[in-house]
């Protein structure tokens, strides 16, 4: 690598912050109004943000970092994106005996490496060359198999606590007939007249969203028949249904999973399940029951 390149003046690297193909995010998401802020960098980013800002224009750098008083914002880490998509990453880290130096992430960096993610390394042009070679997006059958473990993970959570929600509800009542109450009006009725209908009804609320949960992992583990993984991408939907993948926009999108995904999509809360409708992992990642004719 060239030395010009290596830039080690300050002030230059604050220059590097105000191109245009970069903007700033604060740990907590607010938006912040940088014509106020005093910015700092943390070693040894401020040797490379030049470089790959502006030797790499086609990339959209987001620069996370946090506020230390109440002027000063300290920028952590760089994100890159390419057409609104994540490509890689570049911080810092400390290393026993070497001192500080980068830390960059990518899809194809942790592809390549046999243990751990990331690739640690304080040479310059080390970063220069992982950024031109190794930043690029996920393939979509990663992406998808990425989005189903995590929707996994929190079906699998939310099936172990109904499940326990419902036996604490059950074992509060001294009853033989509660596994039957579905089957049997007879039953229910002897049941509410024992331990009364509000209690009843708590139970089997707990029993019914119990076995919903079950059905929608079910249908996730199985053939996938009857669900859609949906991840939103660019301004347009990757979705994986019966194990085949296609993307679509939104005057493509299939009718059968519009209606499910618009309600999950008005949900504020993040790995939120509705039984009936289906999983909103985060504001870009869902699991949709199909509603077909």
């Amino acid at each position: 690598m060239e030395q010009h390149e290596i830039i080690t003046n300050r002030d230059l690297a604050l220059q590097a912050l105000k191109q245009s193909n970069v903007t700033f995010k604060k740990v907590d998401g607010a938006p912040l109004d940088m014509s106020t802020v005093e910015l700092d960098i943390d070693r040894p980013l401020d040797e490379i943000l030049w470089p790959v800002v502006t030797k790499f224009p086609h990339i959209e750098w987001l620069i996370h970092g946090k506020m230390q008083r109440e002027n000063q914002f300290r920028v952590s880490s760089l994100q890159a994106f390419i057409g609104g998509t994540s490509v890689g990453s570049i911080s810092t880290t400390y290393t026993s005996g070497k001192g500080y130096c980068f830390y960059v992430r990518s899809y194809a960096i942790d592809q390549e490496r046999d243990r751990g993610n990331g690739m640690r390394t304080s040479k310059h042009d080390v970063v220069i060359s992982a950024v031109k070679k190794k930043f690029a997006a996920k393939p979509v059958s990663a992406v998808i198999e990425e989005a189903r473990g995590k929707i996994k993970i929190t079906l699998n959570s939310a099936c172990y606590y109904a499940g326990n929600k419902y036996k604490e509800a059950c074992d509060q009542l001294s009853s033989t007939f509660i596994g039957q109450i579905h089957e049997s009006a007879d039953v229910y009725e002897y049941a509410a007249t024992v331990v009364g209908a509000e209690e009843v009804n708590r139970v089997v609320a707990k029993k019914l969203k119990m076995s919903k949960l079950e059905d929608l992992r079910s249908a996730l583990s199985d053939d996938e028949k009857n669900v859609a993984i949906i991840v939103l991408d660019r301004g347009g939907y990757i979705v994986s249904s019966e194990k085949n993948v296609a993307k679509y926009t939104d005057e493509t999108l299939p009718l059968e999973v519009r209606r499910n995904l618009g309600l999950l999509k008005l949900i504020e809360k993040d790995e939120s399940i509705m039984p009936d409708v289906g999983v909103r992992l985060n504001e870009s990642v869902f699991l949709v029951l199909l509603e077909r004719a």
